[in-house]
């Protein structure tokens, strides 16, 4: 938009969602990367899907899974 009116809401921010027991549930059964790790990756891979990367793109760079 170009032009705004002063009485025009301003939109949400963005929001990335990270789910605690799903972090430590993976966390628990890998047992091989420390926690701290592992929600940066989380972190990362989730903002990649929010700027529209597909898993499979993620995944070609991103050899944390292999």
């Amino acid at each position: 938009m170009t032009e705004k009116s002063v009485l025009d809401m301003a939109p949400p921010p963005d929001v990335v969602w990270l789910f605690r027991q799903s972090i430590l549930a993976e966390w628990r059964d890998r047992g091989d990367v420390e926690l701290n790790q592992l929600i940066a990756h989380v972190v990362i891979h989730e903002f990649a899907h929010h700027f529209g990367w597909t898993d499979e793109e993620i995944a070609a760079i991103d050899q944390w899974w292999v």
